[in-house]
Formats: C-alpha cells, sequence, structure tokens
C-alpha cells in the first residue's frame, strides 16, 4: 500500500514523467533514492523500475 500511494502521489505531482530500467534488485538500490526524488518498483530479482518527474523535459543536445 504504501508503495503504490508513493507512486501516485509522486506521479501526480510532476508534469512530465519518466520510468527508468536499472539493472538492479530493488533492495540494492532503494537506499539512495530518496522518495521526492522517485519511487522504485521492483521487477524481479535482478532489475527494478525507477519511476521519476520533472517539471519540464529534458532535451539532448542535437
Amino acid at each position: 500500500m504504501a508503495t503504490y500511494l508513493a507512486h501516485q502521489l509522486s506521479s501526480r505531482t510532476w508534469p512530465f514523467q519518466a520510468t527508468v530500467t536499472l539493472h538492479e534488485p530493488a533492495a540494492a538500490v532503494t537506499d539512495r533514492i530518496w522518495p521526492g526524488m522517485g519511487v522504485i518498483e521492483a521487477v524481479d530479482d535482478t532489475s527494478c523500475l525507477l519511476h521519476l518527474g520533472a517539471e519540464t523535459p529534458v532535451t539532448s543536445p542535437g
């Protein structure tokens, strides 16, 4: 329930959202991500998703 609630609050706060696949277990990265930064979602024993948001989209130099 806490993970679901954190994800819902986090995703609704920012107008732009991204989901990044991390090739590490959720337990290995959870301590490095503070709640205002994003939400970690376990996928399997070797990877997880990081859901994050921002006020503006980030563009790469062209």
